[in-house]
Parts: C-alpha cells; structure tokens; sequence
C-alpha cells in the first residue's frame, strides 16, 4: 500500500483540514463535512480515510 497522496497518511480532508467546515462555516463540499479525506489521488483511487491507496 502506499500513503495516501491527498492527506499524506492524516486521513483527514486536505480542503478543510479535518474540521469538516469552510472558512465561512459552511460544510466542506469535498468531504461533505465529515472531516476525512474523501479525495481521488491523481490516479483516481480514494483512501476512504484510511491514509493509504492501493499501489498502482
């Protein structure tokens, strides 16, 4: 496996940094508020907030 290339291993959502909310307090359209990274890396695989993608 390797780390995920969008959180960096953090399994948390690199938009909102984990918080779940935008800077103007709305929920963060990626991750739909959640907190955790939900992102396709480059290569279109998602982590699913486990910090690491199937090696590709």
């Amino acid at each position: 496996m390797e780390v995920c290339p969008n959180c960096e291993g953090s399994k948390k959502c690199k938009w909102c940094e984990g918080t779940g909310k935008t800077s103007d307090g709305e929920n963060c359209k990626k991750c739909y508020g959640d907190g955790k990274c939900a992102d396709k890396s480059p290569s279109g695989y998602r982590c699913h907030a486990t910090g690491e993608v199937a090696k590709i």
